[in-house]
C-alpha cells in the first residue's frame, strides 16, 4: 500500500499529512516547529523529527515523502534535508522542494497563475500548472520579506524603540508584550538585540509582534503601514513577473489571510486579477498529491 507523508514547512511551523493512497484517505498530524536548513544543522533537524514527528508516524509504513520547506531553495539545502529523511526512511522515495512549489500546487492546482506567500516570510512565483517558471528575487528576512509577519513586526519594534509610535500605541504594545516603559532604553533593547542577533530564528521572533497590527487596525498608522507594506510587496515581487497582468494572483499564509481585505483592495486598485486566498497550503496540497 502506498503511504505518503506530505509536509509544508515555513519558518514558524511545519504541517504534516499522511495520505493513504489506496483508501484515498488524508490523516492530519500535530504540527511541529518550522524546519529551515538555513537556520538549523542536519543534527538539529534530525533531533526535531525524532522528538516531535516520529512518535506520530511510527505505526505507518511510509513509502513516499514530499517535503516542501522554506530555505529549501538550493540543491545543497535540499540535499541536507533529504539526507535527514534518508537516515530515517532508507527505502522511501523522498522529494524535497521549496515551499513556493507547495503553495503553487495548493493555490493553482494544474492551472497557471502567480502564487504568493505572506506569512512569517514573503515570496512569489509564476507557475505554469506543473512547475515554477519564474522565481522572484527573495533576499530573506534581513534584506527583504516585505509585507511578511517578520517585516511588519521588525518595523513595529524599530519604530517603538525610536519613539515613533503614538503614546496610545506605545502603551498598548508595552501592555501586550510586557515591555516596561522605564526599561525601554536598557533591558528591552537588550532583549530585542539578543533575539535579533544571537538567538536562532529572528524572523519568528519579530513575526510574533505582527498580530499587534490586526488588533489595532482602527489606528491610522497601523492600517496605513500594513497597506504600504503590501504595496511594496506587490511592486517588488508581483510586478517583477513577466506578463503579471495575465494571471490570477493567489495568496497563502497567515498574514495574507488575516489581511486579505487590504490585499484585495490593493489588487483592485492596481487592476490585477484576484485569485484564491487560503490560510495554509497543506490541505489543498494533500489533495493535489492524493490525485
Amino acid at each position: 500500500m502506498q503511504t505518503i507523508l506530505v509536509a509544508d514547512s515555513g519558518s514558524t511551523k511545519t504541517e504534516w499529512r499522511i495520505l493513504l493512497k489506496n483508501e484515498q484517505e488524508i490523516i492530519s498530524l500535530i504540527p511541529t516547529k518550522g524546519i529551515n536548513p538555513y537556520f538549523q544543522t542536519s543534527v538539529e533537524i534530525l533531533q526535531d523529527l525524532k522528538t516531535n514527528l516520529f512518535p506520530q508516524i511510527v505505526s505507518y509504513n511510509i513509502t513516499d515523502i514530499y517535503f516542501y520547506g522554506a530555505g529549501c531553495s538550493t540543491e545543497e539545502k535540499k540535499g541536507a534535508v533529504k539526507a535527514v529523511f534518508n537516515s530515517l526512511y532508507k527505502t522511501a522515495h523522498i522529494n524535497v522542494s521549496h515551499d513556493m512549489l507547495a503553495c503553487a500546487h495548493a493555490l493553482c492546482g494544474h492551472n497557471a497563475g502567480i502564487a504568493c506567500i505572506l506569512g512569517t516570510g514573503a515570496n512569489a512565483c509564476l507557475y505554469d500548472g506543473n512547475e515554477i517558471t519564474q522565481n522572484t528575487v527573495n533576499l530573506g528576512f534581513w534584506l527583504g520579506d516585505e509585507g511578511s509577519g517578520g517585516f511588519l513586526g521588525k518595523n513595529l519594534i524599530i519604530k517603538y524603540l525610536h519613539n515613533e509610535l503614538s503614546k496610545e500605541l506605545s502603551e498598548k504594545l508595552e501592555k501586550k508584550y510586557n515591555f516596561l516603559k522605564e526599561e525601554k532604553q536598557t533591558k528591552t533593547i537588550a532583549q530585542v538585540l539578543d533575539n535579533a542577533y544571537k538567538k536562532p530564528f529572528p524572523n519568528r521572533y519579530f513575526a510574533s509582534f505582527a498580530p499587534f497590527f490586526s488588533e489595532n487596525m482602527e489606528d491610522v498608522f497601523c492600517r496605513n503601514f500594513v497597506k504600504q507594506s503590501f504595496e511594496v510587496f506587490v511592486e517588488r515581487y508581483i510586478f517583477s513577473i513577466k506578463n503579471y497582468q495575465n494571471y490570477e494572483i493567489c495568496f497563502t499564509g497567515s498574514v495574507a489571510y488575516v489581511f486579505r481585505g487590504i490585499l484585495k483592495e490593493i489588487l483592485e486598485e492596481k487592476n490585477l486579477k484576484k485569485g484564491k486566498f487560503i490560510k495554509s497550503p497543506i490541505d489543498e496540497l494533500a489533495k493535489y498529491h492524493l490525485e
